[in-house]
């Protein structure tokens, strides 16, 4: 019973000071590094050919001319096999019983890659000396133009080719490919025709930066030192690289495919500033960190190390057992119980404000001054000794605090000057009954707080924990 009834005094009020000081800890960002992934328009593996088919369209008029034009854009390697590709509205290839403009008219047809004329063919003119010209590769840069009109037999004005008359060409097959992070094979993105990014940009979207920027160099989650590599782009970027204009066969890009969670970290808030707290490579250290901001996740980047700690939280101060906790300078601590001694001294003598027992870090501080205070057992015999600072060169009324470790056999605590002389003595040895009503009040900015349990059994103190009275 009466194990189960020590350090009641210490129980709620001891850990709401202990909350109070330890470091503030955010939930909303998470400890993460970047993962990038790599991107190219290449040419499908296997190698495959697609075709694509335009209808002519009657462009405006032009001194009197009136004529039908198609143009075909290319990524890489494309091309207009024959005549036969040019076909009338009723599918018929150009040159054999095509018909392109009607029974009174005959076509005129010449083909460009870029600006410059391949081959042409008039009404009347040679076919044979036309399709020599054939295949007509072209390419991004040189695109192919197909340009078309009859001429009327009787008459001078030319006009269009019939609507739905049209052409085909081939086509490499080319796709955006992409490497995920730690993968060496490339796979290819899907819907990504002519690398056309859209799809590529919705998948990554969600991992691109809406808010901050990303550390030219930062600490990954091995704990290595990293940064960003060659050929990184935002995924707007990307979208403006893979347009017809731009694109680049081959070149690979990196962009930010996601986001690495750095396990066993945490976020706090110290008197010196944010952190990121945790292991992150070798031993215990906290960060300085980046914060940047997806569209649905906040991250912690950390980017150099500030220094060594013990802990982060109070579950890394568990191995010491159930007392130990984590304090506001992130080490790991074992609070003990502790007579709290609060004392006014006026002109040559000590009156006891409050003595109370709660559960402390043990310091290595100690008071300079000639006086001190002593526990004494029930026998007389001296069990600890503090020194005290007080102040006795003015009348006016002093505060003398301190803090004086527990034992179980303390049952006084006397109080000497510089000479040595007795100036008071302060009865700490009554033990607290069970079931006593007259439950320890402690007194924060003012305020009473009334402890209500006991939450804290130290199990191997063999006598009850007193709860002092003022003598």
């Amino acid at each position: 019973m009466a194990n189960a009834q020590m350090l009641k005094a210490l129980l709620i009020f001891s850990l709401s000071v202990i909350v109070l000081a330890l470091p503030v800890h955010a939930q909303a960002c998470r400890a993460a590094s970047p993962q990038f992934g790599i991107v190219s328009c290449q040419a499908a593996s296997p190698t495959a050919w697609i075709s694509e088919e335009k209808q002519f369209q009657t462009l405006p008029s032009q001194q009197g001319w009136k004529y039908s034009s198609i143009t075909f854009s290319c990524i890489s390697d494309c091309t207009l096999e024959s005549p036969a590709d040019i076909r009338d509205p009723q599918n018929r290839s150009l040159g054999s019983s095509a018909d392109f403009c009607g029974s009174l008219a005959d076509y005129s047809v010449n083909v460009y890659k870029g600006s410059a004329k391949v081959t042409s063919k008039s009404p009347g003119g040679s076919f044979d000396e036309f399709q020599r010209r054939f295949p007509v590769k072209f390419d991004r840069d040189n695109p192919l133009t197909i340009e078309m009109y009859c001429q009327p037999v009787v008459g001078q004005d030319n006009f269009p080719v019939l609507a739905r008359s049209g052409a085909k060409v081939k086509k490499t097959q080319m796709l955006l490919y992409e490497t995920a992070p730690g993968q060496r094979e490339a796979k290819p993105v899907e819907n990504s025709t002519d690398c056309s990014p859209e799809n590529f940009a919705s998948k990554h979207m969600q991992h691109e930066i809406s808010s901050g920027s990303l550390p030219s160099l930062y600490i990954n989650a091995s704990g290595s030192i990293d940064g960003a590599p060659a050929g990184y782009r935002t995924i707007g970027e990307l979208a403006e690289e893979f347009t017809p204009a731009k694109i680049k066969i081959g070149q690979n890009y990196s962009f930010l495919h996601g986001w690495e969670n750095i396990e066993n970290t945490d976020y706090i808030g110290t008197s010196a500033g944010n952190f990121v707290c945790g292991s992150i490579g070798s031993g215990k250290k906290i960060f300085y960190y980046a914060n940047v901001n997806t569209s649905s996740s906040c991250y912690l980047v950390p980017t150099s190390a500030q220094r060594d700690v013990g802990c982060c939280r109070d579950r890394d101060c568990a191995s010491l057992g159930e007392n130990a906790f984590c304090d506001s300078s992130l080490s790991c601590i074992i609070q003990e119980p502790m007579y709290s001694v609060s004392l006014s001294y006026f002109n040559g003598t000590f009156s006891a404000e409050k003595i109370q027992l709660a559960l402390k870090a043990p310091t290595n501080e100690t008071l300079q001054g000639g006086y001190t205070a002593r526990l004494l057992s029930a026998n007389g015999t001296e069990i600890r000794s503090v020194r005290l600072f007080v102040d006795d060169s003015t009348p006016e009324r002093k505060e003398v605090s301190f803090d004086m470790p527990y034992s179980a056999d303390g049952i006084k605590i006397e109080v000497y000057d510089r000479e040595g002389q007795l100036k008071a003595a302060f009865d700490v040895g009554k033990a607290a009954s069970a079931g006593d009503e007259n439950m320890p009040v402690f007194v924060i900015g003012g305020f009473a707080v009334l402890i209500l349990a006991a939450i804290i059994v130290i199990s191997k103190t063999k006598k009850p924990v007193p709860q002092p009275t003022i003598s």
